[in-house]
């Protein structure tokens, strides 16, 4: 019997100690399996050159300074690839000019008389700002190692928020023509008619379309500690719609109620009403640029 009793303590003592090496390894597994969750967060900034271009135009763009910051998340399918979202905040700013205009527009005066208002200006140049969101989506493809090359490849959906500009002229020659009187008035600079030098205008509210654009980014991605990486890329953004709203107005309006107090119609929203054309044609921002990035799983 007491054979029978030294053999079952040393198997309950076995018991015990599988039990016990059976929580520790699953302890020490447990950090392991958290760390290859295949979530990811990343936080990151971007400056890049842009430009709103159009196939057609009246008037000259220039190429812009564009910076950000971006939040996003992302989710491992494998080793390999990868899917992105998130959201980002962007400042952005387009001049746009040109050199001589003239314009007209059919308006009333103050006392109501019918008039064909005709307009000369000359040094001409607008600055545009604006406020956008972003919101990516994208599929990333990446090589091994502690340094990896990787390729980006989505489309961003852009909300402006905010979307200004203000405007200013060297020169600004305007006359009246009245057709009762048979008559085109150059004077008196009350009534806004005259020349007018070195113009500033009130700043104007642009009405435009939210954008969709496509990108793709390449680069460098670096382990720095386990799971936490930093990326340094090159990316290329081009618009994949129209985002002029013509509003069917000119590019100066003569202001009834305050003759001399001019007001611009912004160049993404004015018409040619000569030729009934507007100042720009399926406008698209493009850019190209950097971008940095810090993110690690969770």
């Amino acid at each position: 019997m007491t054979i029978i009793h030294n053999i079952i303590n040393q198997l309950a003592s076995g018991k015990k100690q599988w039990i016990i090496a059976t929580v520790v390894l699953g302890g020490l597994s447990l950090p392991t399996t958290m760390a290859q969750s295949p979530w990811n967060v990343s936080i990151g900034v971007q400056a890049s050159s842009t430009e709103l271009r159009s196939d057609e135009s009246l008037i000259e763009n220039d190429q812009s300074l564009r910076g950000g910051l971006n939040l996003g998340v992302g989710y491992a399918l494998n080793e390999r690839w990868s899917l992105h979202s998130g959201v980002g905040i962007g400042y952005l700013k387009n001049n746009t000019g040109l050199l001589n205009f003239s314009g007209k527009q059919n308006t009333v005066d103050i006392e109501g008389d019918a008039f064909e208002f005709r307009y000369t200006l000359t040094g001409y140049s607008e600055n545009q700002r604006y406020t956008v969101v972003s919101i990516p989506l994208a599929v990333q493809y990446e090589t091994a190692g502690a340094t990896r090359f990787y390729a980006r490849a989505g489309a961003n959906y852009n909300i402006f928020v905010t979307s200004e500009a203000k405007a200013k002229a060297n020169s600004l020659i305007t006359t009246g023509f009245f057709e009762h009187l048979n008559a085109e008035l150059e004077g008196p600079k009350f009534a806004g008619f005259g020349t007018f030098e070195d113009n500033t205008f009130a700043k104007e509210d642009i009405d435009i379309k939210n954008a969709i654009n496509a990108i793709l980014e390449l680069g460098i991605k670096q382990s720095v500690a386990p799971n936490h990486w930093l990326y340094l890329g090159i990316f290329v953004e081009t618009g994949l719609n129209n985002l002029l709203k013509s509003n069917g107005e000119g590019l100066l309006q003569y202001n009834r109620e305050n003759p001399t107090d001019f007001q611009v119609n912004p160049s993404l929203n004015a018409t040619d009403l000569s030729s009934g054309n507007a100042f720009l044609k399926d406008a698209k921002f493009r850019s190209f640029g950097l971008k940095f990035w810090y993110s690690f799983n969770f």
